[in-house]
């Protein structure tokens, strides 16, 4: 099973209220296990992204920091408002990821848990 993620942009086609001849457009935006499991070797294309996989992620986040770079990118969707994450940024998002809560996650630096300022 693999998680594939869509999206729309919502400014290109007039108010879904009540019509039905027109509507969204919706193309393709990544894979997330090519996306980010390339280097986790000891996961098979069957096995689930479920927190094991995630923790896995997250490692390979510390010695890759581009992957942090296109998860924050895929979170903010592309936007021009999104914020690039560098330095504590970095370390901050693994430990929100690695988190899995909100409650959890205020253990972790705080600043850095949008994407958008």
């Amino acid at each position: 099973l693999t998680l594939r993620r869509w999206k729309s942009d919502v400014s290109s086609y007039p108010d879904l209220d009540g019509q039905t001849a027109f509507g969204p457009v919706y193309t393709y935006e990544y894979n997330t296990r090519e996306t980010y499991g390339k280097t986790i070797t000891s996961w098979t294309a069957n096995d689930p992204l479920n927190a094991t996989w995630w923790h896995l992620v997250t490692e390979a986040m510390e010695a890759d920091s581009s992957l942090v770079t296109a998860f924050n990118t895929f979170q903010g969707k592309g936007s021009i408002r999104s914020t690039l994450c560098t330095g504590d940024c970095i370390a901050a998002r693994i430990c929100y990821i690695r988190s899995g809560s909100a409650p959890l996650g205020r253990s972790c630096p705080p600043g850095f848990g949008s994407v958008q300022p």
